[in-house]
């Protein structure tokens, strides 16, 4: 939990949010309690006259709505990653319709799309994936996208490797045989497909969670691969898809690491 609080309060554009009052306006009455605790935690961790901070209020609001995270065990630092990222959404969101231009013959006009809930928690963290389904038997395409706030990353390797090495494996393409083979509509009947998987839109934030541990079978077994990873202009544009203009450059803001000393499991923060 600390090393997780310890980040978000790295979050300059999240800070300022929070510091500033702008929550007040947006908060629901009816879900407001993890919120206001954590706002009441960033202002003290910033605005504080104490050297430190104890976040025992914000982890009873927590505790209150996910019991495990009362009990002095470990608990995995993605899901309360997870946990208090979709509590701030919840409590912030509000309903937005977007137009969408269309061009026609000798026109424009604009139509209306379904609402979207949207929050400082979406447009900071809140990107997309695009999936292109390509059917191996008819070579029809078909489209999907996937809203995401945390890409997992598979590891190569069982020694070294880096995070672009990570990246590349998560977005080689894929192919979908024997129990995997999908729903061709064309075909009528399910079909091998080879599946590609771009970002059609980043976030202004990226978090990434590496999967420690591989799993043959029956057997899970925990990776201790060494991961490089670089502090300035990670560089996405090999993923993007191609529509897409927009080629941001991310520099690191903080890194969770998992710590295993005499028995005793740690999650520690490195800013």
């Amino acid at each position: 939990m600390n090393a997780i609080l310890q980040c978000l309060c790295s979050v300059s554009p999240l800070v300022e949010y929070f510091l500033s009052g702008k929550y007040i306006t947006a908060l629901k009455k009816d879900c407001s309690e993890v919120t206001t605790a954590f706002a009441y935690l960033m202002t003290d961790m910033w605005l504080g006259d104490s050297d430190c901070v104890s976040p025992e209020i914000f982890l009873s609001a927590v505790g209150s709505l996910y019991p495990a995270f009362l009990k002095k065990t470990q608990q995995d630092a993605q899901e309360f990653l997870i946990y208090v990222l979709n509590e701030l959404h919840e409590a912030l969101k509000k309903h937005c319709r977007r137009r969408v231009n269309e061009k026609r013959t000798g026109q424009s006009c604009c139509r209306k799309v379904p609402a979207q809930e949207t929050s400082i928690i979406t447009r900071l963290f809140e990107g997309q994936l695009s999936y292109s389904i390509t059917c191996l038997k008819c070579e029809s395409c078909t489209h999907k996208n996937e809203v995401f706030t945390i890409l997992s990353l598979p590891i190569p390797s069982d020694y070294e490797c880096s995070l672009q090495d990570c990246l590349q494996c998560f977005f080689q393409q894929d192919t979908l045989t024997w129990s995997n083979q999908i729903y061709c509509s064309f075909c009528e009947i399910k079909q091998e497909a080879a599946v590609r998987t771009t970002i059609s839109k980043v976030p202004k934030i990226i978090v990434f969670h590496f999967k420690r541990f591989d799993i043959q079978g029956t057997v899970k077994r925990k990776l201790r691969t060494d991961i490089h990873y670089p502090l300035t202009n990670l560089d996405l544009t090999p993923y993007i898809c191609p529509v897409f203009r927009k080629h941001p450059m991310y520099n690191l803001c903080a890194v969770v690491l998992y710590h295993l000393q005499r028995k005793i499991k740690k999650h520690h923060i490195k800013l």
